[in-house]
């Protein structure tokens, strides 16, 4: 089985992955280390010095080099989910998406550069989040959780629960 986990920024994707694979006993990939292994630098470095379109390049060869395989949790970018690449990972894929509000997200974020959210206003986040949900919402036909409130660990339990009960 492959679990890909899909959801804004700061939706826990990464750390519940994590956490969800050791508990499975399954491989772990993330595909934001996945583009910076490709790239050979930052993601902040790519946006500065090439632009999102490069970085959405890269992103799809990240996406590629995860087609095929087996036992592994997989946390997609943000904006995985908008690629073309995505949608053949996602036919072989148990798809669960981590839900999560812009204040929320802003919360989280408490700082952290992230290059496409960089100075922008609860209410802006809040726009861009709505055209992302619409894109994860017809991904997630498996299983979608709220983040809003809880930690990884919970959240995490939480997809735990939801797969056994799939099988």
């Amino acid at each position: 089985m492959k679990i890909v986990l899909i959801g804004f920024a700061c939706s826990y994707k990464t750390s519940v992955g994590k956490i969800l694979a050791k508990k499975l006993g399954y491989d772990f990939v993330d595909i934001d280390d996945e583009i910076t292994r490709l790239a050979g630098c930052s993601i902040k470095d790519i946006f500065t010095e090439c632009g999102e379109k490069e970085f959405r390049n890269f992103e799809s060869r990240a996406l590629d080099s995860c087609y095929g395989i087996e036992n592994t949790v997989i946390a997609c970018g943000g904006g995985s989910a908008t690629l073309k690449e995505f949608e053949a990972l996602a036919k072989e894929s148990t798809i669960v998406w981590l839900k999560v509000n812009a204040k929320t997200v802003f919360d989280r974020l408490d700082g952290t550069s992230r290059p496409l959210f960089d100075n922008l206003s609860i209410s802006e986040l809040d726009k861009i989040l709505a055209q992302r949900n619409a894109v994860y919402a017809l991904c997630a036909q498996d299983i979608a959780i709220e983040t809003d409130g809880l930690t990884s660990l919970q959240v995490s339990e939480l997809v735990y629960a939801a797969l056994i009960n799939q099988s």
